[in-house]
C-alpha cells in the first residue's frame, strides 16, 4: 500500500522522527491481513511477534489514523501493549469523536496518564455504540478513576470495562463504586491490582457492598489484589446475600482472605446466591476454609466454576471438597498449588468418570514403577 507508506513518511517528517522502515513494514503486513479487509478490525497489539520489538509510538498512531481517515469505519481497535503516550492517544480521541461504529477499543499496557483518560472519556461520554473498553495497565491514578466515574454517570452503551492495574487508590475506587450504584448498563467490571490503600479494609468492603446493593445489572466483577481481607469480604457478602440477584461471576483472588472470609463465602453460597463462577485463588483459606466451602456446596445448585488454587489447603480440606464435588454440577474446578495427600488424591482419581466436571487444572496419574498415585498440573509452566 503506497498510500500507507506515504502517510507514515509524512507523519515522521512532521514529527521530526526518522522513518523506521521495519515498523512501517510490520504495520503494513498486519493491516493487509483479513482483520482490516474483512472485519473492519484494526489489530496492532505490541504482543504480536511482528511488533514485539517494534512497538507502536505516537508517530505511528498519527500515521495510522491519517491512513484510516478515508477508509471504511472500524468496528474493533486493538492497540494494546505498545508505547503510546498521551500525545498519541489524541489521534484515537479524534477518531472516536462522532464515531458510531466502533464496538471495542483496547489500549491496555501503554503509557497513558489521567489526561489521556480524560480526553477518551469525553469523546465517548454519549457514545452508545462502544461496548468494550480496556484501559488496563496504564497509570491513570485517582484523577483517571474520577474521569471514568463521570463517563459511567452519562454513558449508556458500555457494558465491559477493564481498569486493572491503573494505579487507582482508595478514593478513586470509591468514586467508581458510588457511580456504579446508579449505572444500569455495565455488565463486566475489572478493577483489580490497585495501589495499596491506606485505610481500614472494612471501609473498602462497605463501598463495594453498597455498590452491589443498589446495582442490578452488573454480572461480572474482578477485584483481585486490592487487600480486601476478611472484614471487607464480610461486608460485601452481606449485601450480596440480602440484595443482589444479578452478579454471576466474582473474582477475589490475592486478597489476604482467610478461613473467616471463607465462612462468609460459605454463608453466601448456601443461601440462594446466583453466583455461577467464584475465583478465590491465592488466598490463605487453609483446611477450615475449604471445609466451609464444601459444606456450603451441599446446599448450592447454581455454582458452575470454583477456583481455590494456591490457597494453602491440605489433604483434609481437599478431601472435603472432593466429596461434595461428586454431587454438584460444576464443570470447572481448579485447585493446583495446594497440598494433595493420599486421601484426596485417591478421591480425585475417580473424577475421570464425573458426568460434568471436565475442566481441572490438575491430573491424577499412576506411576508405572510402584502403582502409586501422583497429582500433577495439567498445564505446567
Amino acid at each position: 500500500m503506497q498510500e500507507w507508506e506515504q502517510c507514515y513518511e509524512d507523519a515522521c517528517q512532521a514529527s521530526g522522527v526518522p522513518t523506521d522502515h521495519v515498523r512501517c513494514q510490520a504495520i503494513l503486513t498486519l493491516m493487509e491481513g483479513e482483520g482490516l479487509s474483512n472485519y473492519n478490525s484494526l489489530e496492532l497489539s505490541g504482543s504480536h511477534y511482528l511488533l514485539f520489538e517494534n512497538r507502536l509510538r505516537d508517530v505511528e498512531i498519527k500515521a495510522i489514523f491519517a491512513f484510516m481517515k478515508d477508509r471504511p469505519a472500524l468496528q474493533v481497535i486493538d492497540l494494546s501493549c505498545n508505547n503510546i503516550m498521551d500525545a498519541g492517544a489524541q489521534y484515537v480521541v479524534q477518531y472516536l469523536q462522532g464515531n458510531d461504529t466502533l464496538v471495542a477499543l483496547a489500549l491496555k499496557g501503554n503509557e497513558l496518564t489521567d489526561d489521556a483518560c480524560r480526553q477518551l472519556c469525553q469523546a465517548i461520554k454519549f457514545n452508545q455504540a462502544l461496548k468494550v473498553l480496556d484501559l488496563s495497565h496504564n497509570q491513570l491514578g485517582r484523577k483517571g478513576a474520577e474521569h471514568i466515574a463521570e463517563l459511567l454517570e452519562s454513558n449508556q452503551g458500555l457494558d465491559d470495562l477493564d481498569m486493572t492495574c491503573t494505579g487507582v487508590d482508595f478514593p478513586g475506587m470509591a468514586s467508581i463504586c458510588a457511580v456504579m450504584r446508579r449505572n444500569s448498563t455495565l455488565q463486566t467490571l475489572r478493577m483489580s491490582d490497585s495501589v495499596p490503600f491506606q485505610t481500614v479494609e472494612g471501609e473498602l468492603g462497605s463501598h463495594l457492598g453498597r455498590m452491589l446493593q443498589f446495582n442490578s445489572t452488573l454480572k461480572s466483577l474482578d477485584i483481585s489484589k486490592i487487600k480486601l481481607r476478611d472484614e471487607g469480604l464480610g461486608h460485601m457478602a452481606t449485601k450480596l446475600l440480602k440484595f443482589n440477584r444479578s452478579l454471576t461471576s466474582l473474582t477475589i483472588s490475592g486478597n489476604q482472605i482467610s478461613m473467616e472470609g471463607a465462612a462468609a463465602l460459605g454463608e453466601l453460597l448456601s443461601n440462594g446466591t446466583v453466583l455461577a463462577h467464584l475465583n478465590v485463588s491465592s488466598n490463605r483459606l487453609c483446611d477450615e476454609g475449604a471445609i466451609n466451602l464444601a459444606n456450603a456446596l451441599v446446599y448450592n445448585s447454581g455454582l458452575e466454576s470454583l477456583d481455590v488454587s494456591n490457597c494453602s489447603i491440605n489433604d483434609e480440606g481437599l478431601s472435603a471438597l472432593a466429596d461434595v464435588l461428586t454431587r454438584t454440577s460444576l464443570y470447572r474446578f481448579h485447585a493446583w498449588g495446594n497440598r494433595f495427600g493420599e486421601e484426596s488424591t485417591l478421591k480425585f482419581a475417580s473424577f475421570e468418570r464425573h458426568p460434568f466436571l471436565k475442566d481441572l487444572d490438575f491430573v491424577v496419574t499412576k506411576s508405572d514403577e510402584d502403582n502409586t498415585l501422583r497429582v500433577a498440573a495439567t498445564n505446567p509452566i
